[in-house]
């Protein structure tokens, strides 16, 4: 009775922990992508059946040049490195590639969370908001599973993953890199041509110093609060020449009044200018607008003043 109930005990064992391990493993995709860092190459492979839209996503990004200059931004030992989204980015993207950076819909195929992984990073609350910053798992972290879509695997690299852990501190000290690890350039091949390639080995990082204290955090600035005070104080000055140029136009009649309001003019579109500034990073098309608007600016005042 007693080797009855040990051996159903374990076939129970057994079964709980095949689904822990949520066997088989994934078919891997026939095409590779590398990240060429300055720490050395890293490979990844796709979960083509499980996960075929992040698939088909981030490999249009890396052909795009999207993941070229990302920032390894977060390395926690025993957890996951995370890369970071065009934020971080050393180059700006174009106005040409800001076209391909959009969500993603999340697929969440039951797959874990286990080392050597990858995850795509999410706003929270909002699984259909991932872009492009994704993590290698270093750990398990079962408290990520169904919450975050599971799309591949690092294949080659891990030397190079070990040498971004050694050039960070430890958790309890800060997660970022003392040293700056980026993607120099991303590309996507075949498993034909990889056997081609030669990769670049892990490249030793300096490692952090013992007594190691992470800088403190760049100020905090409220843009929102900002661009509140210039628009204020823009259309409180562009109102003010408005009605200096009305008083003074009963005093010295002629092209005063005419001026007066270019400088308004000129002086309202200085301050939107320089409230809208701060929201053209990541944003091309935002920048290329305001530079169009500043020179149809000068056009107009150019007529304007010939007018008068």
């Amino acid at each position: 009775m007693i080797r009855a109930l040990t051996l159903l005990l374990a076939i129970a064992n057994c079964s709980f922990n095949a689904k822990a391990e949520d066997a088989p493993s994934p078919r891997l995709s026939d095409e590779r992508m590398i990240f060429h860092t300055n720490a050395g190459d890293l490979v990844f492979a796709f979960y083509s059946d499980l996960a075929p839209k992040h698939q088909a996503h981030i490999i249009e990004l890396a052909k795009e040049g999207i993941y070229d200059s990302v920032q390894v931004h977060r390395v926690h030992k025993s957890f996951l490195l995370q890369f970071s989204d065009t934020g971080l980015r050393s180059v700006p993207v174009t106005l040409y590639q800001s076209k391909f950076i959009k969500p993603v819909a999340a697929e969440l195929n039951g797959l874990l969370h286990t080392p050597w992984r990858l995850t795509m990073a999410h706003n929270d609350n909002d699984l259909d908001s991932a872009v492009m910053s994704f993590s290698i798992m270093l750990g398990n972290a079962p408290h990520l599973d169904g919450k975050y879509t599971v799309f591949g695997e690092l294949v080659s690299g891990k030397d190079v993953v070990n040498e971004m852990i050694i050039a960070t501190p430890e958790p309890n000290v800060s997660t970022v890199p003392t040293v700056e690890i980026r993607v120099l350039s991303a590309e996507v091949v075949s498993l034909k041509e990889l056997e081609t390639r030669k990769l670049a080995a892990a490249l030793p990082l300096p490692k952090p110093a013992s007594n190691y204290k992470p800088p403190p955090p760049p100020p905090v600035v409220n843009v929102v609060e900002l661009q509140t005070v210039l628009i204020s104080v823009g259309v409180g000055t562009t109102v003010g020449f408005c009605i200096l140029g009305l008083v003074l136009s009963r005093i010295y009649p002629g092209r005063v009044f005419p001026a007066l309001v270019m400088l308004a003019v000129l002086n309202g579109a200085f301050v939107l200018f320089a409230a809208l500034h701060p929201l053209t990073k990541g944003n091309s098309e935002l920048g290329v607008f305001l530079f169009i608007g500043l020179i149809a600016l000068f056009k107009f005042m150019g007529r304007f003043e010939s007018a008068t």
